[in-house]
């Protein structure tokens, strides 16, 4: 309990702004910018009952819930800070009703077996500490057939190349708070072993166009663990 609430206590840094905006790789994510083509990648994907796990301060779960096809939208992230906004700003959409928020962990989450048709996790992955146990946990909770929705870093080879002559001890700086790092091929064998087989994959941003910043996937839930 110790560990967890001091983990808590680290994101809560994060969404009051005070961890990692000086540093050029590991700031918050724009959402204005991302909404809609997050929107548009993933539509297939939003349906039924969602869950956005690490929801932050809820855009696209208040965004999704807007949505005809999503009979509720359920959001949990580990910091209070995040949750009070997200309660705050459906309260002010009259959303209450359809997005539902609380505190909690991904890799034990509250909700029982097979409870969602998708599940979104958003910039989340590269920040867990047992990767393993939160696939396992989202395997769980997601329906056969469900829906998951991924964006991470992408650690490329030739992105890998211009950061370790060029920016090594900014990206890799002990406070900021990536501490996974995915390939492709890493994130693809990772879903695999944990009941997930990836179905579309595209690039997250890129640089120049000429390497993603980032990744996006869909994978679909094809086997419990």
């Amino acid at each position: 309990m110790k560990i967890k609430n001091q983990e808590a206590e680290y994101y809560e840094k994060f969404w009051k702004e005070d961890l990692g905006k000086e540093n050029i790789f590991h700031g918050l994510p724009d959402w204005r910018e991302n909404l809609k083509k997050r929107v548009e990648f993933y539509g297939k994907a939003i349906n039924g009952r969602v869950l956005d796990a690490g929801c932050g301060q809820g855009d696209f779960a208040l965004h999704i819930a807007t949505m005809a096809n999503v009979r509720q939208v359920d959001g949990i992230d580990l910091s209070q800070t995040a949750i009070k906004k997200c309660i705050q700003r459906a309260k002010e959409n009259r959303l209450s009703n359809k997005a539902k928020f609380k505190t909690g962990s991904i890799i034990n989450l509250p909700f029982k077996d097979k409870t969602f048709d998708s599940i979104f996790a958003f910039e989340i992955v590269e920040h867990i500490v047992d990767t393993e146990k939160m696939f396992q946990e989202l395997n769980r909770i997601l329906k056969m057939g469900g829906f998951l929705g991924i964006t991470t870093v992408d650690f490329n080879l030739l992105k890998r190349i211009v950061i370790s002559l060029l920016y090594f001890e900014t990206y890799f700086d002990p406070t900021t708070p990536h501490i996974r790092f995915f390939t492709k091929n890493t994130l693809r064998k990772i879903l695999e072993k944990n009941g997930f087989k990836l179905i579309q994959y595209k690039w997250d941003g890129s640089y120049f166009k000429i390497m993603p910043m980032g990744q996006a996937i869909i994978a679909q839930k094809y086997k419990d663990i």
